[in-house]
C-alpha cells in the first residue's frame, strides 16, 4: 500500500461514493485532503464527518465549468502551493429508459465531467507539481506527481 502520510491530495467527487470513501481512507492515513465537489449540500454532510478525521478542506466547484480548472488550482495554490496527488473521481452518469429519452445536453456533459475535465494539467497541477520538491520527510523530485 503506498504511504499518503504527509500527501497533498486533491479529490475530485468527494461527496458521495467512491470520492467519499477514498477521502476517509486518504485521511486516515494521514494525507491533507481537498475534496471538490458540486452539490453544496452532501459537501456540507461530507465536510462534517471527513473534517473529524484529519487535515481536509472542501471547495464546492463543478469540475465540468469552465473556471472550474483555475479555481482548483488557486486553492491548490493558496493551501499548499504544491500537490502531490491528483485523484480525479469526478463523473456524471445519467440514465434514461433509452436513448430518445436522453436529455440533448446530456451528451456534452457527460463528456465534459468525464473526460475533458480530466487531465491533470486542466487543474494547472502539472506547473505546480514540476517545479517543486517534496516535503522535507520526501527526498527525490517531483516529476508529474501521481494520478490514479
Amino acid at each position: 500500500m503506498p504511504d499518503f502520510q504527509g500527501r497533498r491530495i486533491v479529490l475530485t467527487g468527494v461527496s458521495r461514493g467512491i470520492g467519499l470513501v477514498c477521502a476517509r481512507a486518504l485521511l486516515e492515513q494521514g494525507a491533507a485532503v481537498l475534496g471538490v465537489g458540486r452539490d453544496s449540500e452532501r459537501l456540507n454532510r461530507a465536510i462534517q464527518e471527513l473534517s473529524q478525521l484529519g487535515d481536509f478542506a472542501a471547495l464546492r466547484v463543478d469540475v465540468g465549468a469552465p473556471r472550474a480548472a483555475a479555481l482548483v488550482a488557486g486553492a491548490v495554490q493558496q493551501r499548499w502551493g504544491v500537490l502531490d496527488v491528483l485523484v480525479n473521481n469526478a463523473a456524471v452518469m445519467d440514465w434514461r429508459a433509452n436513448f430518445e429519452a436522453e436529455r440533448p445536453e446530456t451528451l456534452e456533459q457527460t463528456l465534459r465531467v468525464n473526460l475533458i475535465a480530466a487531465p491533470p494539467a486542466d487543474f494547472g497541477t502539472a506547473s505546480y507539481v514540476a517545479k517543486k520538491r517534496r516535503p522535507p520527510h520526501r527526498e527525490r523530485e517531483l516529476g508529474f506527481g501521481n494520478v490514479f
